[in-house]
């Protein structure tokens, strides 16, 4: 089948492929009606990567993706032979583009959980571990500086108040009989 070493020979087209399934998991997530057509272009596509092995765009099982195939919806699922495996995935991205605007593929890549079964952080995306980490260096930062900051004003405090000690010890060690009154002139 042609559409299968198309496939196969473009590296860029599991890229496509992949940036399909989160655009159709984040519409289906969010309640977003798809046109018809485009369901139909999902099947198609699905029905495309079913020989491949490769995992259907939408999020039914793979045992199922044939059942469809086979039953009544054959006719409305079955793969157009006049377009190419190419421009399917890529007229199905830019549909699924439209349906999730303002997102985008990138911008759901970006915010989407590792595939790891990595779980520091909750298995958040690495851009929100990154922040975290961030948040708390610079807490402790800001913690560290602040007690460092209250201790020289502790030290200065003290200085000062020895400051004051002194003078007010120097100024009853003066002469009693020298003494001001309001105007300024000595008794």
């Amino acid at each position: 089948m042609a559409n299968e070493s198309e496939l196969a020979n473009n590296a860029q087209l599991p890229d496509f492929v992949s940036d399909c399934r989160l655009m159709l998991r984040f519409a289906r997530k969010n309640g977003t009606d798809l046109p018809p057509e485009l369901e139909h272009e999902i099947a198609q596509l699905d029905l495309i990567l079913k020989p491949l092995k490769l995992p259907p765009v939408s999020d039914i099982p793979p045992v199922l993706v044939s059942d469809i195939g086979l039953g009544g919806p054959a006719e409305t699922a079955a793969v157009d032979p006049s377009r190419s495996t190419t421009e399917l995935i890529l007229r199905v991205h830019a549909e699924l583009s439209k349906v999730i605007t303002p997102a985008t593929a990138l911008s759901l890549q970006t915010t989407e959980p590792p595939p790891t079964g990595h779980r520091f952080f909750g298995g958040m995306p690495l851009v929100v571990k990154a922040a975290a980490v961030a948040a708390l260096i610079f807490a402790f930062g800001f913690v560290g500086s602040a007690a460092f900051i209250a201790a020289k004003a502790a030290k200065d405090a003290i200085v000062a108040q020895q400051k004051v000690n002194v003078d007010n010890e120097a100024k009853k060690t003066e002469d009693p009989k020298i003494r001001t009154d309001g105007e300024g002139e000595k008794k």
